[in-house]
């Protein structure tokens, strides 16, 4: 398997059915384009920790599909026109942006992707328009994330012809940007009061002193400004000098006395806090990436803070309600990756720094390159330890994989933990009714001894609830293919446990 092929994200996209080429009429809205290519995401204006999606900008429109004999050449000449496209089809490509923001990464460069999966990139990267990497390897990465592009949004190709044809390709990419700054804004305002609760139980303090206001300015209260924050983003190797003096401490990294940069791993990453790390160098990964804190900030981002507000790390036999909603039942999630870890890092370091914007770097902490050195133990050779990765990807899935959907859940029919489910509901009504049926049956057993005679002559004992049991598989072996088990009304199905 090439590298880019492992990258490729663990969500499962819901296959969508190609549409014919008649449109009914649509909401349409007209964006002029420049000839200037869009600037990836982290140079975006849009990512306010108080941005909304009503921000997102509309679409572009006209129903009609032009044929387009030539895209590179179109691509070469830049035209400038007009883009067009109806508000739904748009939607497509504004969805799947927010869908690998969250799953693959939240820096991704759609101008480059959308231009590697075009035909004739050699001749696009000759043209100096294209700005695509030199290098093949980067290539056959742009490469394998256009066809996961494709594989989430319908006709793809067809659309872009029409995008190429009306010179629109940089406004469909600041649409695509700006979806996807927006829902990793969402991430992080949902998380900004939250994160004080989680980072309390992790100290393992009732308050913190001075006290933080959970909607007060985090530019004065939290990063290095506040001590008890300031220990959770130290870097374990520098533990003994800042719990010396921690407040001497905070204000040597604001003044740059002491460097804390993003090649240095916080504590709040370590399931103990970073005590064993403190010892020395080659204790560095010892429980990195599973410390309680990392954990309930991915419960909340992926199922939701409800669902994070039940979950205990390290107690995955505890029984709840997870409640089916979040991204990881918007886009299927059937296994945690590496990249769902890393993006859950990225936003555990912002919500404790000081800057309010996502895309700012907090000190000499670059957020871009402090999501890619979670993402480099896993992909860049000389930082690869196998038995850590595979063990990390192990206890992540184990713990919250009875959590995540399975695919039979997200397509088939049955739903046994949905209290809410009308097939439930539909099921044990029949059960009742046939239960009650076979009860006021006159039983044939009075004139033959509780017995019946087989056409063999031979009697056979008679019990009502097998024949119940018979008469029910009878019946959906006739077209009902929804293969719903039966339901025991005595027990409480209303929500899934961990096994």
């Amino acid at each position: 398997m090439s590298r880019a092929a492992s990258k490729k994200t663990k969500s499962k996209g819901a296959r969508t059915k190609s549409r014919g080429t008649m449109k009914s009429k649509s909401k349409t809205t007209q964006v002029a384009c420049s000839t200037e290519p869009s600037p990836p995401p982290n140079k975006q204006p849009e990512g306010n920790d108080n941005s909304s999606e009503e921000e997102e900008g509309d679409g572009h429109v006209n129903s009609k599909r032009k044929p387009m004999s030539n895209i590179t050449k179109s691509l070469i000449n830049k035209r400038q026109r007009r883009v067009s496209l109806p508000e739904s089809d748009l939607e497509y490509f504004r969805s799947a942006a927010r869908r690998f923001s969250a799953t693959y990464s939240p820096y991704i460069d759609w101008y480059q992707v959308i231009y590697a999966g075009l035909e004739h990139v050699d001749d696009l990267i000759e043209s100096g328009h294209a700005y695509l990497p030199q290098d093949q390897a980067s290539l056959d990465t742009l490469k394998e994330l256009y066809k996961e592009l494709a594989s989430v949004v319908p006709d793809m190709a067809s659309l872009l012809e029409q995008v190429v044809d009306n010179g629109a390709v940089d406004g469909l990419i600041t649409s695509m940007n700006l979806a996807a700054s927006t829902a990793i804004s969402q991430d992080i305002r949902e998380l900004k009061s939250s994160i004080l609760v989680y980072a309390r139980e992790h100290l393992e303090i009732e308050h913190f002193s001075p006290p933080i206001k959970e909607d007060g300015s985090k530019a004065d209260t939290r990063g290095w400004h506040h001590p008890q924050i300031g220990r959770l983003l130290c870097t374990p190797i520098k533990l003994p000098k800042f719990l010396k003096n921690p407040e001497q401490f905070c204000t040597l990294v604001i003044e740059g006395g002491i460097r804390i940069n993003h090649q240095q791993f916080p504590s709040c990453f370590y399931q103990d806090g970073g005590a064993a790390a403190l010892q020395g160098k080659d204790f560095v990964l010892e429980h990195l990436l599973r410390s309680q804190l990392l954990a309930k900030v991915f419960v909340n981002i992926y199922f939701g803070k409800a669902t994070a507000d039940d979950f205990t790390d390290g107690e995955p036999e505890s029984r709840f309600r997870v409640k089916r909603s979040g991204k990881a039942y918007r886009y299927n999630i059937q296994e945690i990756t590496y990249r769902h870890i890393a993006y859950t890092s990225l936003l555990l370091r912002h919500s404790l720094s000081a800057s309010d914007d996502w895309r700012s770097d907090d000190g000499a902490v670059v957020k871009q390159s402090a999501f890619d050195a979670v993402i480099a133990l896993f992909e860049i050779p000389k930082l690869m330890d196998e038995e850590f990765n595979t063990q990390l990807l192990k206890e992540w899935n184990e713990m919250f994989g009875w959590m995540l959907p399975t695919g039979e859940e997200a397509r088939g029919l049955s739903s046994d933990d949905d209290e809410d489910s009308s097939l439930n509901m539909i099921q044990a009504l029949v059960r009742r009714k046939r239960n009650a049926a076979i009860a006021n049956t006159p039983s044939s057993s009075k004139s033959s001894g509780n017995t019946t005679s087989t056409g063999s002559g031979h009697k056979a004992n008679h019990d009502p609830n097998r024949s119940c049991d018979h008469m029910s598989s009878r019946d959906t072996s006739h077209g009902d293919s929804t293969n719903i088990p039966p339901t025991d009304n005595s027990v409480d199905n209303s929500a899934p446990v961990a096994p």
